[in-house]
C-alpha cells in the first residue's frame, strides 16, 4: 500500500495520479505480533477494529480492495512531526472539511492490478494492503471522500492510548 504524506492541498491530485500510477517495488511482511488496525470501507463509511491501540508501531491494514482513505494528523507547522488531532480539529474537519493545521496521508492500492493485490496481500508495499505508523498519545483520523472539497464522506477516530 502506497503511504503518502501530502500538504492538504495536494491530497486529491495525488488520489487522480495514483489512477495512472504503476504499482512496483518489493513488498515486505509485518513483522509477527504486529499491533493492527484493520480499515473496512463500504456503503455505511469507514470503520476501523480495534479503534483504540497502544502508542507505537502500529500496521493499519486496508481491508478493502480499490478503496482509498486518508490518514489525518496534526501538524501546526511545516518542521513540525505530525501527531494527533486536538477534540477541536477533529470537529472542524468532521463538520466542513477544514484541514488547516493537519497532515494527511493517502492510503490505497490505486495504480495496482489484481494479480498484484493478490500477491501482496497482507504485507507493505506499493500494492501491499499494510502501511506502518509510529503514534504518539492522542486521537488520528481516518477519512474517506474528498475531503478537499467539503466534509469527509465518512471519518473514523482512532485512539491511540499511552
Amino acid at each position: 500500500m502506497r503511504l503518502v504524506m501530502v500538504p492538504p492541498v495536494l491530497a486529491g491530485i495525488l488520489v487522480l495520479a495514483g489512477l495512472v500510477a504503476a504499482c512496483g517495488g518489493r513488498a515486505t511482511a509485518m513483522p509477527a505480533g504486529a499491533q493492527q488496525v484493520h480499515v473496512a470501507v463500504n456503503e455505511a463509511g469507514v470503520s476501523l477494529s480495534p479503534a483504540v491501540v497502544p502508542a507505537g508501531d502500529v500496521y493499519v491494514v486496508l481491508d478493502t480492495p480499490r478503496s482509498s482513505v486518508f490518514f489525518v494528523q496534526g501538524q501546526r507547522a511545516a518542521a513540525d512531526t505530525p501527531g494527533p488531532l486536538s477534540d477541536d480539529e477533529l470537529a472542524r474537519i468532521a463538520l466542513n472539511g477544514d484541514s488547516q493545521g493537519t497532515s494527511m496521508e493517502s492510503f490505497d492500492q490505486i495504480g495496482c492490478s489484481d494479480e498484484q493485490r493478490a500477491a501482496d496481500l497482507g504485507q507493505m508495499g506499493p500494492c501491499g494492503n499494510v502501511s506502518h505508523v509510529v503514534l504518539s498519545p492522542g486521537k488520528y483520523a481516518i477519512a474517506i471522500g474528498d475531503v478537499m472539497a467539503g466534509k469527509p464522506q465518512s471519518l473514523a477516530i482512532l485512539e491511540v492510548r499511552p
